[in-house]
């Protein structure tokens, strides 16, 4: 009987830049090679999932590094596609101490400012391997996982109490999301044949550098892709930030407090959405956030929460990754043997952004085996997020990219 590897990931909001940004503070000189690869992942996959339509918000570092744990026990062909799909770049012991390094890096509290006026900035990350009790995992794939990914082994009752398992591992995950993603395993996804689930969660608590005055915000017009119109409340400032414009878009960035943490957003020219989306990939974003400088900007940005919930099974099938999933992966590095296989692919994410800052959270289940603005600028920008827009969250200095997605009706 073939058995089935449950690998879960989530995540719970962060921000971070794109990998055409030097990684000069961070440790370890194979780092730049992880988040170039993680960024073009995260463009590849979006444009896979943009096909859903609708609201989008998804977390590609979570996605990133929960199938990083399971590439660990790859070989074969299906280690040969995922490196493909993934952009995995290094050698796996490289790559799991690259992640670890990066990890590490984003933890790092030392690296964020004190401002006494500002809430704290909060950032988690945890990795969680849940197994069969008794079943025969090889100690060298545990150890690697452990000492890597700080993800250690919780022995699970999947073949006697596979409902128990599920609502276990729900737990975890809504205990580190701070209850944000309390289901994220539904029913009838965890069997009696699941071996194996691998968890990774990030959490993400930040206000905003300059906040949204709560007696400026107001009802205004927001403009849907339909040419229909809502009345929606839409938050105000007038502060120094990074901008850019180009053809068809402009591009706006909010830094967040006591971190290296900031949320881009780019805003196509009415009628441009599609054409910039479509057109949105590793290297166009490189070169947006590539041309932002200091300008005054006088911002209307809608309040927004966004909840997705995906499966990226056959997403992921169709950009190269068909040998992991179902039965014919060769996970034999986990157990020695060629019975586990990913059966489904599950991910959900969640941001909800306000006056004071932002809260987002994300979770994937895969089922089977800036510089100073200047003081006095010379002009001002009027920019009105009135209409659909995309955005990153993302890490000024390590370049990796947390979350993104886009707004298409922030009601």
């Amino acid at each position: 009987m073939r058995l089935r590897l449950a690998v879960v990931f989530l995540a719970f909001a962060a921000s971070s830049i794109i990998a055409v940004m030097p990684v000069s503070a961070t440790s370890g000189r194979d780092l730049p090679t992880l988040v170039v690869g993680n960024t073009a992942f995260a463009f590849d996959l979006y444009a896979a999932v943009t096909t859903q339509g609708g609201n989008l918000i998804i977390s590609p570092y979570s996605i990133s590094e929960a199938l990083a744990m399971a590439y660990a026990g790859a070989a074969g062909v299906t280690e040969d596609q995922m490196s493909n799909v993934l952009h995995f770049d290094l050698s796996r012991d490289t790559l799991l101490l690259s992640f670890r390094s990066l990890r590490a890096f984003l933890l790092s509290q030392d690296r964020f400012l004190t401002n006494v006026y500002r809430a704290p900035f909060e950032l988690r990350v945890a990795n969680r391997l849940w197994g069969q009790a008794g079943y025969g995992f090889l100690p060298e794939y545990l150890a690697l996982l452990y000492t890597y990914c700080e993800a250690g082994l919780a022995e699970t009752d999947f073949l006697g109490d596979p409902e128990g398992a599920r609502r276990t591992i729900n737990g975890w995950v809504s205990d580190q999301t701070n209850a944000k993603i309390p289901e994220l395993i539904p029913q009838g996804t965890i069997s009696s044949d699941t071996s194996l689930v691998l968890t990774n969660a990030v959490y993400l608590n930040a206000a905003w550098e300059y906040r949204f005055e709560a007696d400026r915000t107001y009802d205004e017009t927001f403009h849907l892709r339909d040419g229909s119109e809502i009345e929606i409340p839409m938050m105000h400032q007038l502060e120094d930030l990074l901008y850019a414009r180009g053809t068809n878009w402009q591009l706006v960035e909010l830094p967040y407090a006591n971190s290296a943490m900031v949320m881009t957003i780019i805003l196509p020219d009415e009628g441009a959405f599609d054409t910039v989306e479509d057109a949105w990939d590793v290297e166009r974003f490189g070169e947006m956030i590539g041309t932002a400088e200091p300008q005054r900007v006088r911002l209307a940005m809608p309040r927004f929460s966004l909840r997705k919930a995906l499966d990226v099974t056959d997403m992921l099938a169709t950009m190269g990754m068909e040998a992991a999933i179902g039965p014919g992966a060769d996970f034999s590095g986990m157990d020695g043997t060629n019975l586990l296989y990913i059966d489904a692919v599950i991910h959900e994410a969640f941001i909800d952004v306000k006056e004071k800052g932002t809260e987002a959270a994300a979770a994937t289940a895969v089922v089977g085996v800036g510089s100073s603005p200047p003081s006095d600028p010379v002009t001002v920008i009027d920019l009105a997020l009135d209409r659909p827009f995309l955005f990153v969250l993302r890490d000024a200095e390590t370049g990796t990219i947390l979350f993104m997605g886009r707004v298409l009706d922030p009601s």
